[in-house]
């Protein structure tokens, strides 16, 4: 993890981690923890986490983890 607790990241209903490059795209920083997305028009998540970009020859493929 970039930012945020790996142990914890997760812990509540609304919690958010999110990728480098989707940090950087809608917030220009990576230093995003505590802000909020509002997903799949709605509702509202906190970022609790951010993460490392996938590798692009990675079969996972994934912008957030809530």
């Amino acid at each position: 993890m970039i930012a945020g607790d790996a142990k914890s990241a997760l812990s509540h209903i609304h919690s958010l981690v999110i990728l480098e490059k989707i940090a950087r795209k809608y917030f220009n920083s990576t230093d995003v923890i505590g802000k909020t997305m509002h997903l799949d028009n709605t509702s509202d998540y906190q970022i609790t986490g951010v993460i490392e970009n996938i590798p692009v020859q990675s079969y996972l493929h994934f912008a957030f983890i809530k």
